[in-house]
């Protein structure tokens, strides 16, 4: 699991961060760390003026994780942190 904000983007970081948590709690997945722009320019991420994340929530080139992304009680698990980290922020804020 790794999560990327852009890179100057203080609120970014801070919203991935709260996905990336929950999604390592639901799914048990390899923490891969949040990712920025800096290291490779996303379009989703630097063409927008607001705040936004991409979750990669597995991979499908590694033969353990494909077998889980398989599993619907997985990707449930992974639609669940979705909707837990939005309704953290929703609660809490970002700061």
């Amino acid at each position: 699991v790794e999560t990327w904000y852009a890179q100057n983007s203080k609120k970014g970081q801070k919203i991935a961060a709260v996905f990336q948590k929950h999604i390592l709690a639901k799914t048990g997945f390899k923490d891969r760390n949040l990712k920025s722009t800096a290291i490779s320019s996303l379009y989703v991420l630097t063409k927008t003026t607001m705040p936004a994340i991409l979750t990669e929530n597995g991979f499908y080139n590694n033969k353990e994780e494909v077998k889980e992304l398989m599993k619907d009680s997985v990707r449930q698990k992974i639609a669940d942190a979705h909707v837990e980290a939005i309704l953290e922020i929703e609660k809490n804020g970002i700061g």
